[in-house]
């Protein structure tokens, strides 16, 4: 089973549409696939067409396994979803009460399911707490997504330096830095200074690890609107096609297998 992380110190919304897209595409693909929505702000569950619920609190409290506590995602064949909710905080609080295993608690109750499921995507909150700690120390892999702006590429130097944290002081001393996903990138003809300045300055120092880029579209806050994933509102919509090519990266890089 592999499981991989999405997350951005950043905060930036598009680490959502790029969980939800790409575990919508690796079940489109055949892979059996787990989201688990780990944002008490539970964009990943609303994005799949679910209401906040409590599958990923019940998988952090022991309660149930995460095979028991996910439900399909709508439309999605082969997708489950650990929904999310506000009640999250309360979770939070209660690892952080914690002696010891407050930051491994998803990593030994995924082993439940270790059979259930061919690839696990986490969608992690924006801030380095113990709720996303959880996910990158059961990751083997984690993505980041930036946009083309001085900011989000600071966040992902923040976070390359989060994950060898989690590396070297965990129990996890495997999990890497896969890939940076540029988003929002704009055509080729609009790309203007700052923009350009940002993608070279990623494409140097994280070159091996960048993928190809994810357009700017208005289509992607439309299909969150709606409650669908992107390649079920717009499947032949050229975004859709980014995020596909972007798969095609990730299998090629062996950071996912179909």
């Amino acid at each position: 089973m592999k499981v991989i992380a999405i997350a951005n110190t950043a905060g930036s919304a598009g680490k959502t549409t790029t969980a939800v897209t790409l575990a919508a595409l690796l079940a489109e693909a055949g892979c059996r696939t787990l989201l688990i929505d780990l944002d008490p702000q539970a964009n990943a569950t609303w994005a799949c067409g679910l209401a906040p619920g409590e599958g990923t609190a019940r998988v952090l409290r022991g309660q149930a396994a995460p095979d028991e506590a996910a439900v399909p995602c709508p439309g999605v064949a082969g997708l489950d979803i650990l929904t999310a909710s506000g009640g999250l905080d309360a979770v939070e609080l209660e690892l952080d009460a914690l002696r010891i295993g407050s930051t491994n608690r998803l990593a030994v109750n995924l082993k439940a399911s270790s059979d259930a499921y061919q690839v696990v995507i986490i969608d992690c909150g924006g801030q380095a707490k113990t709720l996303t700690l959880n996910g990158l120390v059961a990751a083997q892999h984690v993505i980041t997504v930036t946009y083309p702006s001085t900011k989000e590429a600071l966040g992902v130097t923040e976070l390359a330096e989060l994950v060898d944290a989690v590396r070297e002081s965990t129990a996890n001393h495997t999990v890497e830095l896969a890939a940076i996903v540029p988003i929002a990138v704009p055509p080729p003809s609009l790309l203007r200074g700052i923009h350009t300045e940002t993608l070279e300055w990623v494409d140097t120092h994280y070159g091996d690890r960048v993928t190809p880029p994810v357009r700017s579209t208005s289509i992607v806050p439309s299909a969150y609107r709606n409650q669908l994933p992107l390649p079920l509102y717009r499947p032949r919509h050229g975004v859709v096609g980014d995020y596909r090519a972007v798969l095609a990266w990730l299998v090629a890089s062996q950071v996912v297998t179909l």
